[in-house]
């Protein structure tokens, strides 16, 4: 995030706009994990207000930011 982190903080995006972001997904594979996880975020981003300078900071963000750490949970919920 810290990549993307200076153009959400001047449009003001409040979802995700932390250093560290967590995001909870289900997958079969580490890849599939990854991919599912930087869709979330884009989608959050743009779920917060519906503009064309969100839509672009979420189209950055899917082509900047990357997962750095993935952490497996046995949860069967």
């Amino acid at each position: 995030m810290t990549k993307i982190l200076p153009l959400m903080k001047e449009a003001q995006v409040k979802a995700h706009n932390k250093v560290e972001t967590t995001v909870w997904v289900r997958a079969k594979d580490p890849d599939e994990a990854c991919d599912l996880a930087i869709r979330k975020v884009c989608s959050d981003i743009m779920k917060e207000r519906n503009s064309t300078r969100y839509k672009d900071i979420a189209k950055q963000a899917k082509n900047k930011i990357s997962v750095v750490r993935i952490r497996r949970s046995n949860s069967s919920a």
